[in-house]
Protein backbone atom coordinates (compact mmCIF):
# COMPACT_ATOMS: atom_id res chain seq x y z
CA UNK A 1 0.00 0.00 0.00
CA UNK A 2 2.89 2.61 0.78
CA UNK A 3 4.63 1.29 -2.12
CA UNK A 4 1.50 2.34 -4.28
CA UNK A 5 1.18 5.55 -2.43
CA UNK A 6 4.13 6.79 -2.88
CA UNK A 7 4.06 5.87 -6.73
CA UNK A 8 0.53 7.88 -7.09
CA UNK A 9 2.12 10.50 -5.14
CA UNK A 10 4.83 11.00 -7.10
CA UNK A 11 3.07 10.75 -10.55
CA UNK A 12 1.32 13.48 -9.68
CA UNK A 13 3.99 15.48 -8.32
CA UNK A 14 5.24 15.02 -11.96
CA UNK A 15 2.20 15.81 -14.30
CA UNK A 16 1.69 18.95 -11.76
CA UNK A 17 5.19 19.87 -12.82
CA UNK A 18 4.53 19.35 -16.35
CA UNK A 19 1.38 21.48 -16.52
CA UNK A 20 3.53 24.08 -14.85
CA UNK A 21 5.99 23.77 -17.23
CA UNK A 22 8.94 22.28 -14.95
CA UNK A 23 11.08 19.99 -16.70
CA UNK A 24 13.79 18.43 -14.40
CA UNK A 25 11.61 15.92 -13.05
CA UNK A 26 10.23 14.16 -16.17
CA UNK A 27 14.01 14.44 -17.57
CA UNK A 28 14.55 12.10 -14.67
CA UNK A 29 11.06 9.81 -15.81
CA UNK A 30 12.51 6.68 -17.42
CA UNK A 31 15.26 6.45 -14.76
CA UNK A 32 12.32 6.48 -11.77
CA UNK A 33 10.32 4.17 -13.40
CA UNK A 34 13.19 1.88 -13.84
CA UNK A 35 13.76 2.24 -9.56
CA UNK A 36 9.85 1.54 -8.98
CA UNK A 37 10.12 -1.68 -11.32
CA UNK A 38 13.16 -3.03 -9.90
CA UNK A 39 11.60 -2.21 -6.01
CA UNK A 40 8.26 -3.91 -7.57
CA UNK A 41 10.10 -6.79 -8.67
CA UNK A 42 11.66 -7.24 -5.60
CA UNK A 43 9.36 -6.61 -3.59
CA UNK A 44 7.18 -10.08 -5.65
CA UNK A 45 10.37 -11.81 -5.19
CA UNK A 46 10.18 -11.77 -1.66
CA UNK A 47 6.31 -11.96 -1.45
CA UNK A 48 7.01 -15.60 -3.67
CA UNK A 49 9.62 -16.59 -1.47
CA UNK A 50 8.21 -16.21 1.95
CA UNK A 51 5.04 -18.01 0.53
CA UNK A 52 7.11 -20.92 -0.61
CA UNK A 53 9.02 -21.15 2.75
CA UNK A 54 5.73 -20.10 5.22
CA UNK A 55 3.04 -20.75 2.79
CA UNK A 56 -0.28 -18.29 2.22
CA UNK A 57 -1.45 -19.20 5.46
CA UNK A 58 -4.58 -20.73 2.93
CA UNK A 59 -5.34 -24.22 2.33
CA UNK A 60 -5.93 -24.99 -1.13
CA UNK A 61 -9.54 -23.64 -2.05
CA UNK A 62 -11.86 -21.53 0.08
CA UNK A 63 -11.57 -20.37 3.73
CA UNK A 64 -14.28 -22.66 5.73
CA UNK A 65 -16.10 -19.54 7.35
CA UNK A 66 -17.87 -22.09 9.98
CA UNK A 67 -14.55 -23.54 11.05
CA UNK A 68 -13.24 -20.42 11.19
CA UNK A 69 -15.85 -18.97 13.54
CA UNK A 70 -16.32 -22.02 15.55
CA UNK A 71 -12.28 -21.98 16.09
CA UNK A 72 -12.57 -18.33 17.05
CA UNK A 73 -15.60 -18.48 19.61
CA UNK A 74 -13.38 -21.08 21.49
CA UNK A 75 -10.72 -18.81 21.95
CA UNK A 76 -12.61 -16.24 22.80
CA UNK A 77 -14.75 -18.55 25.54
CA UNK A 78 -10.56 -19.64 26.69
CA UNK A 79 -9.99 -15.68 27.43
CA UNK A 80 -13.46 -15.08 29.20
CA UNK A 81 -12.95 -18.14 31.22
CA UNK A 82 -9.05 -16.81 31.95
CA UNK A 83 -10.49 -13.22 32.62
CA UNK A 84 -12.98 -14.63 35.16
CA UNK A 85 -10.63 -16.41 36.74
CA UNK A 86 -8.16 -13.42 37.26
CA UNK A 87 -11.07 -11.61 38.34
CA UNK A 88 -10.91 -8.77 35.42
CA UNK A 89 -14.31 -7.23 34.39
CA UNK A 90 -16.16 -8.49 31.60
CA UNK A 91 -17.83 -6.57 28.66
CA UNK A 92 -21.17 -6.41 29.76
CA UNK A 93 -19.62 -5.29 33.70
CA UNK A 94 -18.23 -2.02 31.76
CA UNK A 95 -14.66 -1.45 30.83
Amino acid sequence: RQLNRSINETLNRILADLQAGRLDEVRDLATKQKQLETALAQAQKLEAEFNERFGTGLESGEIDVRRARLEIGCRLARIRRCCREKGLPQADEGD
